[in-house]
């Protein structure tokens, strides 16, 4: 190979070099591009989720805490009967605005109804629930919204019973609830028996963690007083 060719054959080293070099950047800008574009379709997705989950949830309970005919005041404790989805550790009592807990009876039928919400971390939903119930992924951060329904006899309206009565059962309204804080207590009960109801939805965790309303919002926030309460003297 004479000097001609071998100053050819570097150039041609030096640019094939080159080309690779920028191909590289070229295919990481791409594969950021799509790692991007997966981490916001997938928070995109979570949240979407979310707002659904909470819409249900919202109306579930304003429909079902518009009916009350009786409500639990702030300060009570109430302990549940030995049913699966009612326990936290050891205890299943629960006190009224202590606790992520409300507690109250609504009429049906000829009869009354006793219902209460309460929230449970997703690990000790699953401790205590059947697997076929149990949620596939328990992460730290998880809370479910259950819901202990059992049917009364006539008449509890006016004397609600001291403890929610055996024989009914616990079902999971929604999970990814936040946890309560400090200054946005799940449930409050106000004087007048009127049920102030903070719900803030979470998923994930680090950059692609999703919550609802965002955290510089207010969460959906509804104050319900039941269309057949005794009116006030």
């Amino acid at each position: 190979m004479n000097a001609r060719d071998a100053r050819t054959a570097g150039v041609t080293l030096v640019e094939l070099l080159v080309g690779l070099g920028l191909l590289g950047v070229i295919l990481a800008a791409l594969n950021s591009l799509t790692s991007s574009s997966m981490q916001a379709s997938g928070i995109l997705t979570a949240r979407a989720r979310l707002q659904s989950d909470a819409v249900i949830a919202n109306q579930l309970i304003a429909a079902r805490l518009k009916e009350s005919c009786a409500v639990y005041a702030q300060g009570t404790s109430l302990t549940y009967p030995a049913v699966a989805g009612t326990a936290r550790g050891a205890s299943r009592t629960w006190r009224v605005g202590t606790d992520p807990f409300v507690a109250f009876v609504m009429p049906e039928g000829t009869g009354t109804r006793f219902l209460a919400y309460h929230l449970l971390t997703a690990s000790a939903y699953n401790a205590q629930m059947p697997a076929a119930q149990q949620l596939p992924v328990a992460e730290a951060d998880n809370r479910v919204l259950m819901e202990y329904s059992v049917a009364l006899p006539a008449g509890t309206c006016a004397a609600p019973p001291a403890s929610p009565p055996a024989g009914g059962t616990a079902a999971l309204v929604t999970d990814h609830v936040r946890e309560p804080a400090a200054t946005e207590p799940l449930f409050t009960v106000a004087g007048d028996l009127t049920v102030t109801v903070r719900l803030r939805y979470a998923t994930g965790s680090g950059p692609r963690a999703a919550v609802l309303p965002p955290l510089s919002r207010d969460p959906y926030l509804m104050e319900i007083a039941g269309r057949n309460l005794p009116l006030a003297e």
